[in-house]
């Protein structure tokens, strides 16, 4: 009778390869700061970045729902009207934001143009109010807003938009009309927008206004 040996078990290990999001948002930081980084290089590293902080969001709203001894965190009010102040900078319009951490943001591909318009159609010389003016702007209609624009669809990373030819503000103008808007008067919008909407509006309704003293 033969003598049974025993048999060996083996073990396998998995080794995580896959980079910290620590790391992942140190590299893209490096890619900003980085003073020869390509326009499309800087896009792709602020859109990573937003696409994670959405992720950490909502693995926090998720455990909040399974935590019945915590109050739900509420999620903010996405049919809020915001308002920011552009000025002038490089020739063209650009805004900070205390709140989102953005500084310097521009106004590129066209949304300068637009947002000229917008001021002039107004009333307001752009020159006039190159030190800033007041940017309030939803993607809910409401009573003061003056312009629209329209989606478009998704562009280098970002969203592009198109000036409506409707105003609709009725208290300034006491009535719906149609202005001279030049044709294809479209501008882009970079991922930016993502810390103001969780995805691109189909609409976002405006107004522009000087700024109060």
């Amino acid at each position: 009778m033969s003598k049974t040996e025993p048999t060996e078990t083996m073990t396998t290990e998995t080794i995580n390869l896959t980079p910290s999001w620590e790391f992942a948002v140190q590299v893209y930081l490096a890619v900003l700061d980085n003073p020869d980084a390509s326009a499309s290089g800087r896009m792709e590293a602020k859109e990573e970045i937003m696409r994670l902080a959405r992720m950490v969001d909502a693995i926090k709203n998720n455990d909040n729902d399974n935590d019945n001894d915590e109050e739900p965190m509420k999620k903010p009010n996405q049919t809020q009207i915001r308002s920011i102040e552009p000025y002038i900078c490089h020739g063209e319009w650009a805004f900070d934001d205390d709140t989102t951490g953005l500084v310097q943001e521009a106004f590129v591909c066209g949304m300068s143009e637009i947002l000229d318009f917008c001021l002039e159609d107004s009333g307001i010389d752009p020159e006039e109010v190159e030190g800033g003016f007041k940017l309030t702007f939803s993607k809910d209609k409401w009573p003061d807003s003056t312009h629209s624009l329209t989606w478009l669809g998704v562009s280098e990373g970002g969203n592009d938009y198109e000036l409506d030819s409707e105003c609709r503000n009725l208290t300034i103008h006491n009535s719906d009309r149609r202005y001279d808007v030049p044709e294809g008067m479209k501008g882009w919008l970079c991922p930016a927008l993502y810390h103001y909407f969780d995805d691109a509006p189909e609409k976002i309704y405006l107004s522009v206004a000087r700024k109060e003293k």
